[in-house]
């Protein structure tokens, strides 16, 4: 009797330990994140640590794609979905790295829906398909203060440069520079004297 008990309570103490351990390991190791890719894919670089070190308020990153226009539409969209997968991941990483500046929220606009028409208002660039159906796959980056900065559409042809496309538009989000424009003109464009 007493040697069933043992036995049992040696079972129950094992999983809990067993359990406890996956538990431990499942919180770590979801922050925790090693790229063994060959070039280093999807690591961040020391200029992309920098500015996201400067991040010096909340920043939403709202990553539209069309999702179901991918699926349905016609066969050259759907290499869209590889690369979608991609930018998604960066854009995580970014957020991880970020420090809790930086909120990604994922959209798929619907036609005639108001996800659509913000990602229009945005500037995002749309690409009509069949039907009434449209194709959108672009990122827009606000501050609580207003600015905004977006990325219109993610071009397959750029996906070497995807980090510094994502960077960069971070760099000019956070930017408080005014831009200068200067005129050069031999007519009196500034009135007269």
């Amino acid at each position: 009797m007493k040697t069933t008990l043992r036995m049992i309570l040696a079972v129950v103490l094992m999983l809990v330990i067993t359990l406890s351990g996956i538990l431990i390991v499942d919180k770590l190791g979801a922050q925790a994140r090693v790229d063994l890719t060959e070039n280093n894919v999807y690591s961040l670089s020391e200029g992309t640590h920098e500015i996201l070190s400067k991040l010096n308020q909340p920043t939403t990153l709202k990553l539209y794609y069309s999702r179901s226009a991918a699926v349905e539409g016609p066969e050259q969209l759907r290499e869209y979905n590889n690369y979608y997968h991609y930018v998604r991941s960066m854009l995580e990483n970014y957020v991880q790295q970020s420090g809790g500046m930086l909120e990604l929220r994922v959209i798929d606009p619907r036609a005639f829906s108001d996800q659509e028409q913000n990602a229009l208002d945005a500037g995002l660039k749309r690409i009509p398909l069949s039907g009434d159906q449209s194709f959108f796959f672009g990122l827009v980056a606000s501050t609580e203060l207003g600015k905004q900065e977006t990325i219109p559409f993610f071009r397959l042809e750029r996906r070497r440069f995807l980090e510094y496309d994502l960077t960069k538009l971070l760099s000019e989000v956070i930017s408080s520079k005014q831009k200068t424009v200067g005129v050069l003109s031999s007519l009196p464009v500034m009135g007269s004297q």
